[in-house]
Order: C-alpha cells, then sequence, then structure tokens
C-alpha cells in the first residue's frame, strides 16, 4: 500500500498556528500576573459603578435619557464612598429641585462636567440646587454631566443652542472649571485610553472653534491602539520599560488660548441669544491648579465675568480634605461633597445678587 505524503505547506501552515497559539498563551499569562499583581498591591483600590439611563451617541457622545435615573456609587477599599440616584427631567438634564418660581424669576443654567452634574450626592444638593435655595426666585438647570469636557458646553451652547428657550430671560450662565478639562479639550493620550466614551473634537481654525466630530476621528489607528491596545497591563508595562523620547507636553498657553477662545464664543452665543443673561467662569475651589490662575488672567478684560473661587475654602478650620470624597486614584481631592457645594452655592448667590432698585 502506498502513502500519499502529506503537501509540505500543511505542515508549515500547523507550526505557525502552533506558534501564535504558544505566543497568544504567554501574552495571556503576562497580562494575568501583571493584572494579579495590580490587584495585590492595591488593596485600597476604588471601585465604581455609573450605570441607568445613559445614551451613548448624538452630537454630545454621551447623555442621560429623558425620564430616566442613573445609580452612582462608588467604594474604596471595601468602604461605601457615597450611593447616590441621578434624576434625569424630561429634557436629559439632572432634575434640580427648586421652590416654587414666579413670573418674574430668574434662569440659573449650570454647565460642566461631574463638579456640576452632582456626582455622589443627592439632586437637592448639587450645586444647581443649592443656588436655588440660596439665591431665590430662580430656575435653576443643571446642564452638566460626569465626563464632560468644555467642549460639550461649547457644543450645547453654540451648535445645540441650549440658551434659546431663555431669550429674553434675566439671570446667569455658569461654566465650572477645573484643571482636568485641559487635557479633556485637547484629547491628550491618558483621556483618550481612559474615558468611558469618545468625546467630541475641537479644533481652532483661523481664530475660531471648528466641531470636527470625535477623537476617534482625529486619527483612527492611534484611536484604536490608545483605546484598546493600551488598555492591556502588559502594554503599559512595555511603555514604562523600554527606553522611548517622551512625547511633548501640551503648549499651556496654546492650551489656555484655545480654551478662552471656547468660552469667549459661548459667552458671544450667549448675548446674542439672550443679553440679559450674563455668562460666567467659576473656577472651583481647590480643583483648578495653576490652570485656574491661568485662565483668570486671560479672560480678566474680556465680556466673561470671573468667579474665582480657587481659595474659597482655604479658610475652613480643619482642612479641606473633608469637603471631597476620597474618590480619585490619581489626584488628592476626588469630587465634591454636599457641603461643599453649599459653601460654593452661597458664595455665588452672593456675588450674583439682583440689587434692588434705587
Amino acid at each position: 500500500m502506498r502513502f500519499v505524503s502529506q503537501k509540505p505547506w500543511v505542515g508549515n501552515l500547523l507550526a505557525v498556528l502552533a506558534g501564535f497559539l504558544i505566543t497568544a498563551l504567554l501574552i495571556g499569562a503576562a497580562e494575568g500576573a501583571l493584572r494579579l499583581k495590580v490587584f495585590l498591591s492595591t488593596p485600597d483600590r476604588i471601585g465604581g459603578t455609573f450605570h441607568g439611563g445613559l445614551r451613548y451617541g448624538g452630537v454630545l457622545g454621551l447623555e442621560a435619557t429623558p425620564g430616566t435615573s442613573l445609580h452612582c456609587g462608588v467604594t474604596r477599599g471595601g468602604r461605601v464612598l457615597y450611593d447616590a440616584v441621578c434624576t434625569a427631567d424630561d429634557a436629559g438634564r439632572r432634575w434640580t429641585p427648586c421652590a416654587p418660581i414666579g413670573p418674574d424669576a430668574r434662569a440659573a443654567l449650570f454647565f460642566g462636567c461631574s463638579f456640576t452634574h452632582g456626582v455622589g450626592v443627592a439632586d437637592e444638593e448639587t450645586l444647581p440646587a443649592r443656588y436655588c435655595v440660596h439665591a431665590g426666585n430662580v430656575e435653576a438647570l443643571n446642564y452638566g454631566f460626569s465626563a464632560y469636557g468644555p467642549q460639550q458646553t461649547w457644543l450645547q451652547i453654540c451648535k445645540l443652542n441650549a440658551l434659546e428657550p431663555f431669550r429674553g430671560r434675566g439671570g446667569i450662565v455658569v461654566y465650572t472649571f477645573i484643571d482636568d478639562h485641559i487635557p479633556r479639550l485637547i484629547g491628550t493620550p491618558e483621556v483618550v485610553s481612559s474615558w468611558p466614551f469618545t468625546l467630541p473634537w475641537l479644533e481652532l481654525e483661523d481664530g475660531h472653534v471648528v466641531h470636527r466630530g470625535f477623537f476617534s476621528d482625529r486619527n483612527p489607528l492611534q484611536y484604536y491602539y490608545l483605546r484598546y491596545v493600551r488598555a492591556l497591563h502588559l502594554c503599559r508595562f512595555v511603555e514604562n520599560h523600554v527606553p522611548r523620547r517622551p512625547a511633548p507636553p501640551p503648549s499651556r498657553e496654546k492650551a489656555v488660548d484655545f480654551l478662552s477662545r471656547l468660552l469667549l464664543e459661548c459667552a458671544e452665543k450667549t448675548a446674542e441669544t439672550s443679553p440679559e443673561l450674563t455668562f460666567c467662569v467659576l473656577i472651583f475651589p481647590e480643583s483648578a491648579g495653576a490652570w485656574g490662575a491661568d485662565l483668570a488672567e486671560r479672560l480678566k478684560d474680556s465680556s466673561i465675568r470671573v468667579l474665582d473661587y480657587q481659595t474659597l475654602f482655604s479658610a475652613r478650620e480643619g482642612g479641606v480634605e473633608s469637603l471631597f470624597f476620597e474618590d480619585n486614584p490619581v489626584y488628592r481631592l476626588g469630587h465634591p461633597t454636599a457641603e461643599a457645594y453649599d459653601l460654593v452655592a452661597r458664595q455665588l448667590a452672593l456675588d450674583t445678587a439682583v440689587k434692588a432698585a434705587p
């Protein structure tokens, strides 16, 4: 009996497949070992949940589904830091319970990130809600949302015409600034690789802000690497141990120029839509770093009213740590507590009070 010899390419293919399998197993083992090492070395690790009525997509990237609620909870080392429910109104904004308002009530419209949305506190404890209590006779609305950057504020005001329903109304428009908004606006590698959704991509062109889409459109190949490959512990291990030329940091001057131009366009749109509304930039206490001072300096001679609260908590006895949750693995201070929001709202109500006519 004659046996037909196996074709050479079949054996070669099997050898290649075996090599791929062995390589995959080794990579998987290395990734598992690094993950285990991180798990064992961080007993005080932070865990969180943010789920419920979320709607991905649209021009903003992520929104709350109107008329639903979000559950937001964080633990650290097994301790529950907060466990809150965020209610969305019929427009998808966080519901702000306010006292009854009259026909002459002013509008107070708040824009920003989780510091505006109020992650970790109840609906009645957010910055807009507390401002409503202290200012009196205002309709306070919360347009902020977790993980937003300045680009969402610009899109909401300049593209989605969020202020149009308030044409002819007096009051304030407040954008709350923290230092982390700069990396979000620029789309640094750290933000792109770790963010829960792809952020909108804005650029300056001939001195004006232009909407380009999302950071996933800026460089699809780079985005794939940062978003999926860099998420592997093994990839970060290699990055940290292989000598390479570090990427140059973003130009501080250009970054502040970009943000300043964006905010000026928001102020211009506010004046065009409703001249009776005053556009304000609130620099949140203890959370703006050196960027806050740069931004305040850049905007001091503009049409924007700058509310620089960076040192508002500094005179408080016992330090500022108790005014922030321990829910940030990177920064010393995390999200504000209900007491912090109340202190800021009190000051904001004083600074924006409408004086009685003589």
